[in-house]
């Protein structure tokens, strides 16, 4: 316990300040604490109570950490997965559609080669045999 000097007020009174120091291990136990003034002023005594307050409960916050963290998480992965899905709809960007272009470049420049001998279509594409 500290206790401090006798010091005046602006009214003509004085006051005196005495301080605790509790460690943080006296804290964790939950203790309460009483403080009693006495005073030749007054006909009774004072009695302040005061009980520490339990701390953040860590399991609490580790779970609400883990739950936003997986929120968003998910929020990025079905952001990713819409977003490929949209690219994937746009013309020219599939890659069928990029394979049968190269096909059919492909066809025309054996078509040109051999004036279109051999070629036997299937399943609306052309297929090219070598003579």
């Amino acid at each position: 316990m500290t206790i401090g000097d006798t010091l005046p007020n602006g009214d003509g009174t004085y006051q005196l300040r005495r301080s605790l120091s509790v460690s943080a291990e006296m804290l964790s136990q939950r203790h309460g604490y009483t403080c009693t003034v006495r005073h030749v002023s007054m006909d009774n005594k004072l009695d302040v109570t005061w009980e520490s307050q339990p701390g953040p409960n860590i399991a609490l916050v580790l779970g609400a950490s883990l739950t936003a963290l997986s929120a968003g998480l998910l929020i990025v992965v079905v952001g990713v997965l819409i977003w490929r899905r949209q690219r994937s709809r746009e013309p020219g960007c599939s890659s069928a559609t990029k394979n049968e272009e190269e096909m059919e470049r492909i066809n025309a420049a054996a078509g040109a080669d051999r004036d279109g001998e051999g070629g036997v279509e299937r399943e609306g594409m052309e297929r090219v045999s070598a003579s």
